[in-house]
């Protein structure tokens, strides 16, 4: 299996996040898979895929109002 792996800047935009905040998950083990190539630290762009997919969010319905709708 290949993976992409993604370096931490990148990844960072790709999720638009601060890249100290992308540092501090990986001390933590938090939300994303990281792999250490050499003293390079990357993340899989699966794993990038996989953390937004687990993070949207529906569209809510209002019940009884139609969009765009007067009440």
């Amino acid at each position: 299996m290949v993976r992409c792996l993604v370096p931490f800047a990148t990844a960072a935009q790709q999720l638009q996040l601060r890249l100290p905040t992308l540092r501090e998950w990986r001390l933590k083990r938090k939300n994303l898979e990281f792999v250490k190539v050499g003293h390079r630290v990357c993340v899989t762009q699966e794993s990038i895929d996989s953390f937004i997919t687990a993070n949207i969010v529906p569209p809510s319905t209002l019940s009884g109002v139609a969009r765009g709708g007067t009440r």
